[in-house]
């Protein structure tokens, strides 16, 4: 603007040296070029709007695609969660439909005798036998519980025995079990209980263990989709016991 009023001061000025009749037309110019000028101006402005609309509406559509992005991600994992839960149920029933149908042909073709037996209120696993108890006692009073049956605290091997032993937690809803291992001898080197053998196969929940010199014993927990957490020793589970089976199958 003051460029404006200083070009029109000029030009005020130039017009002093000629005749009314130049003056006039070089007036009659300099309005139109005031008014060309004006023009442009205002389609600058529109078009600075224009510009300002466009990135308004970019930076709305970016958003936008943002939040969906961030969307499909949770529901992307939400589905992977799903899809591994029901691998994982499929792994157990052709687990457990193979092993049937296996032990079925094998007893009619006469290479196996009877089946494997544990006690009543046992479970059969492999080589095992479980016994899920019922009253929540302390750790110790826990692994003092097992050993009336001759057995102890459960020491879980491997991936297939973990798994097996929530499936059975799962269906009994269950809240939480004791696991037979520790750190009690040095915090974060997990021993089974009571041999004290290296724990080789862990299955911790998030962000466990967590608790330091606080927590020296394993259990299941219900929270945690029934995966391992470390507690105090003299918390209260109910024990899960492990014993070798009576040696009931044998190949000829």
């Amino acid at each position: 603007m003051l460029r404006l009023i200083s070009f029109i001061f000029v030009c005020a000025l130039f017009n002093c040296g000629f005749s009314k009749e130049e003056s006039c037309s070089r007036f009659e110019f300099l309005e139109r070029l005031l008014e060309k000028m004006a023009k442009m101006e205002l389609n600058f402005d529109q078009l600075q709007k224009n510009v300002n609309t466009a990135q308004n509406a970019m930076d709305t559509a970016l958003k936008s695609a943002e939040t969906k992005l961030e969307t499909l991600e949770i529901k992307s994992e939400a589905f992977a969660e799903g899809l591994a839960a029901q691998i994982e149920k499929l792994d157990e029933q052709v687990t457990a439909n193979f092993t049937c149908a296996l032990t079925k042909k094998l007893s009619e073709m006469g290479i196996l005798s009877t089946p494997t037996a544990c006690p009543d209120g046992w479970i059969p696993f492999q080589n095992s036998c479980y016994l899920f108890g019922d009253d929540d006692v302390m750790f110790n009073d826990a692994q003092k519980f097992c050993q009336t049956f001759d057995a102890n605290l459960v020491n879980i091997e491997s991936p297939k025995e973990n798994s097996f032993l929530r499936s059975q937690l799962k269906k009994r809803k269950a809240p939480r079990h004791w696991i037979g291992m520790t750190d009690m001898e040095r915090e974060g080197e997990w021993k089974h209980y009571p041999s004290h053998s290296d724990v080789t196969f862990f299955d911790w929940g998030k962000h466990q263990p967590n608790n330091g010199r606080v927590s020296n014993c394993g259990a299941f927990w219900e929270s945690f989709q029934y995966l391992w957490v470390d507690e105090p020793c003299t918390n209260k589970f109910k024990p899960l016991c492990e014993k070798k089976s009576d040696p009931g199958v044998s190949i000829q």
